[in-house]
Formats: C-alpha cells, sequence, structure tokens
C-alpha cells in the first residue's frame, strides 16, 4: 500500500483476510498492484491525478498482466501497444483481472510494437474498444469478480502512459511486493480459523460443546 511500509501493508492485508479473504484479495489488487504501479511507475503529474481517489476508494483500480495463454509469463506476452498520433494503440486480451469489471483506472501491461520491451499504460472505464466481462461459476474468492478484457484498438492518450515501465525489470518490485502480501493472506485467513475454533470452545448445545458436532470440525 503506498505511503505504509512493507510490515504495516502486510498486517493490513492480513487483518482482513481473517475476516474475508475476499476482501483482503480485492483490496491487494486495489492497492499492492494497481496503485502501487502508479506509485512506483508513475509521472508525479499521475500521482496527483489518480492515486488521491484510489487511496479514499472513490474510484477503484485493477492490474492487469495475464493473458490466456501465458499466464503471467510477461515473455510471452501478445497485448501490443503501438505508437500512435498523440498516445497509443492497444491491442490484445487479458485473463483473470481483479476487479476489472468495475474498475475505474486498469493498469493494463502491454508490448511495445517497436522495442518488444513491456510498457504500462492507465486505462480509464469506458474507453472504445475496452470491454471487460465477468468470469462465471467461481469456486472461491466469489467476491472478486475475475473478468476477462477485451482490447480493440483502445486509445490511450500520451500522458496516460507510465514511462517508469519499460521492462519486466521495471513492475518486479511492484511484483516482489505484492507477492509478500498474497502471504500474509493464509496468515490471516489461519487466525480468522483459530478464532472461531477459540470461540466455540466453550459453548454447548443440547449439553454438547459445539465442537462435538461433525458441522462444525475444529
Amino acid at each position: 500500500c503506498p505511503g505504509l511500509s512493507l510490515t504495516a501493508s502486510a498486517v493490513s492485508i492480513a487483518e482482513v483476510a481473517r475476516v474475508d479473504a475476499s476482501c483482503s484479495t480485492f483490496i491487494l489488487v486495489h492497492s499492492s498492484l494497481a496503485m502501487s504501479t502508479i506509485a512506483l511507475c508513475g509521472s508525479e503529474a499521475q500521482k496527483q491525478k489518480y492515486l488521491p481517489s484510489l487511496a479514499q476508494f472513490k474510484t477503484v483500480g485493477c492490474w492487469a498482466l495475464t493473458e490466456p495463454d501465458y499466464g503471467s509469463d510477461a515473455s510471452s506476452l501478445k497485448t501490443s501497444a503501438t505508437k500512435v498520433p498523440g498516445g497509443w494503440q492497444l491491442d490484445g486480451q487479458k485473463r483473470w483481472i481483479g476487479n476489472s469489471t468495475f474498475a475505474d483506472v486498469l493498469v493494463i501491461l502491454a508490448r511495445n510494437a517497436d522495442t518488444k520491451q513491456l510498457n504500462g499504460f492507465i486505462v480509464k472505464k469506458g474507453a472504445p474498444g475496452l470491454r471487460a466481462t465477468k468470469i462465471q461459476n467461481k469456486i472461491g474468492l466469489r467476491m472478486v469478480q475475475n473478468g476477462d478484457i477485451l482490447l480493440n484498438k483502445v486509445f490511450v492518450p500520451e500522458e496516460d502512459r507510465l514511462t517508469g515501465i519499460n521492462s519486466f525489470q521495471d513492475i518486479s518490485k511492484v511484483l516482489a511486493m505484492s507477492r509478500i502480501m498474497v502471504a500474509w493472506q493464509p496468515i490471516g485467513i489461519s487466525m480468522g480459523v483459530y478464532d472461531m475454533c477459540h470461540r466455540s470452545e466453550p459453548h454447548l448445545s443440547f449439553n454438547l460443546q459445539l465442537s462435538f458436532y461433525w458441522s462444525i470440525p475444529i
């Protein structure tokens, strides 16, 4: 989370996961990925424009790297960014993108058609040629609306190009931080399970402890 130490961010994610893993995943995508990318790789103008509203949850962010055929393997990324007058044109697909169906600010990672290097862009909700479709019938984390993103000649003005991203190395620091946050999620989930087990132990139902019943395994 921009503005917090690594430890404070990790504890925040764990405490939310302690109650609901879906909520912590939403925050992780919004803050540790989308906001952190803008904070670390964006210009001062981009930080001033996007981060305050994201920090207050007046707007929601998502982060799009994963693709249908290659997962998060950035070396095989197919989504392209072509330089056009006044900005860039994005074409391609993304898959399993959290928050994508309702995000106001989408951080899109694409391959520069000329240099073949990884570039980053900020795409706003409702941009012509942008479509996000919710993935149905998930088993877990159902509050998190993962989606498929289609980019069909999406125009991004030059001012929304994340100039701090010119290779995979430039986003590796964001990924490293987000993986630490992901590692703290099961810690929070485990604490939540422990709390529920501990609190159910002294309670009785029909003169038996709740832990006696098979439907409440401890």
